[in-house]
């Protein structure tokens, strides 16, 4: 997420009503753009429209390289623009911006796709950082850009991996009489010494489930092949990621930043795991590595190693996406600047996945953890008023969901009332807030 303060107070700016069309072209009089406010689409030829939301780069492509593309607001929007003089003045007082956006313009478009500039990487040299690394925001998906096209802490005990595990090859599950007890209907609740359900001697949280025959075999029109060199072991693989330039959104951003697309949840492609070592991880912990323990984490996966036989050949599952999620909590003890991050968007999608299946009870447990981390996060970091506000909306909307009331609408009064936000995020906190007012007992799981 672009930290726009910058942006909002210089004079560079400019305002596109509804409706109106904005041409990008090269020479004799180029121009490209940064969101601030608002929404634009995109089109380009018989494709589908790509959006472009606050934060986002457009017209790079064209600025640099001439040609045109056209684009729509879709809302009233607020633009920074960047012209052949701006370009120089903003090279010299933001140069890593610079730099950025011209990575977002030459990228190579998905195969078969659009030739619109993406603005990943301008958002990650923009942003005002946590830490030394990267910010994401929650639900940052609904805000991304297309791809690019495919390319070819100590450990427990090793039976501590003993049970039968969610996401195994179902041919070679274990026989009934193997299989674990159920669990205790109550999870255990947050606390910073148990980060992971490793810390109780356990892959799983109790509570857990197994959720046989949830599959979508119509994602694979949405995803596409693509090799990674796994940060853990060296190893390269091939694995999936999403073409996101072909997701629609299906219903408005939710209050707790949950983006919803018709016939697609980023979450099932969002962690990728590697076949060799079982390191798993969100796809840009990949391709952009962050610095890691990696002898804690060789640790700390072997004893899933030993014991977890994920079917990576098969149609994936609800069990494997699970499964690649709780590991991905137990390799985030291995990054130091990142760690509460990862803890929070992961313990999020968790909470997100359980409700899909109809495990309320999971749900609002792994709504309580998310909201944990990311208030662990809000309280020990040096935030820009633009992420204090998403991640304040998350927290809110994410204790909502748990049923927990502590300073709940602290939070959602710091979202809805920040300077430098998003409206669409002041509006979100608003509508919760009134759910909160008349509603002193709600089903926390919508």
């Amino acid at each position: 997420m672009l930290d726009l303060n910058p942006l909002l107070k210089d004079k560079q700016c400019q305002v596109f009503r509804t409706g109106d069309k904005i041409v990008c072209a090269g020479a004799p009089v180029p121009a490209m753009y940064i969101l601030l406010s608002g929404k634009i689409r995109a089109t380009s030829g018989d494709s589908a429209p790509s959006y472009i939301l606050p934060g986002e780069t457009f017209g790079g492509r064209e600025f640099f390289n001439g040609g045109e593309a056209a684009y729509i607001a879709e809302a009233d929007s607020s633009v920074y623009v960047i012209t052949g003089d701006s370009f120089r003045k903003t090279a010299k007082k933001r140069p890593e911006a610079l730099y950025a956006i011209l990575k977002a313009a030459y990228r190579k478009p998905p195969a078969g796709g659009d030739a619109l500039n993406g603005s990943d990487a301008a958002q990650d040299a923009l942003v005002n950082h946590i830490a030394p690394e990267e910010y994401e925001a929650p639900g940052s998906a609904a805000l991304e850009k297309p791809e690019p096209a495919p390319e070819q802490t100590p450990a427990p005990e090793p039976d501590a991996f003993a049970e039968p595990l969610s996401g195994l090859d179902p041919h070679t599950a274990p026989a009934k009489d193997e299989q674990e007890t159920p669990p205790a209907p109550n999870a255990a609740p947050h606390s910073a010494a148990a980060e992971h359900p490793m810390a109780s001697g356990r892959l799983f949280p109790e509570g857990h489930k197994r959720y046989p025959g949830v599959t979508h075999p119509e994602y694979k029109n949405l995803i596409y092949k693509k090799n990674y060199r796994c940060p853990c072991c060296s190893k390269t693989f091939d694995d999936f990621k999403v073409f996101k330039s072909k997701l629609a959104s299906s219903k408005p951003l939710r209050y707790d930043l949950r983006a919803s697309y018709t016939g697609f949840q980023m979450e099932w492609y969002e962690i990728v795991t590697c076949p060799n070592c079982l390191f798993s991880m969100f796809h840009n912990y990949y391709t952009e590595p962050k610095p890691l323990l990696k002898e804690k984490l060789k640790e700390s996966l072997a004893p899933a190693q030993k014991s977890i036989q994920l079917d990576f050949g098969a149609p994936r599952d609800i069990n494997f996406v699970f499964t690649a999620h709780y590991l991905a909590l137990a390799c985030a003890g291995s990054y130091t600047a990142q760690r509460r991050h990862i803890l929070a968007r992961v313990w999020g999608n968790l909470s997100w996945l359980y409700e899909d299946v109809g495990d309320d009870e999971m749900a609002r447990f792994a709504a309580g953890e998310c909201a944990a981390f990311y208030d662990e996060l809000f309280t020990g970091s040096t935030l820009s008023l633009a992420q204090e506000q998403s991640i304040s909306l998350t927290i809110a909307g994410m204790m909502y969901r748990a049923g927990k009331r502590d300073n709940l609408k602290k939070y959602l009064f710091t979202a809805k009332t920040s300077k430098a936000g998003n409206r669409t995020y002041a509006d979100l906190a608003d509508d919760l807030m009134e759910l909160v007012r008349h509603d002193p007992k709600p089903n926390p799981i919508l």
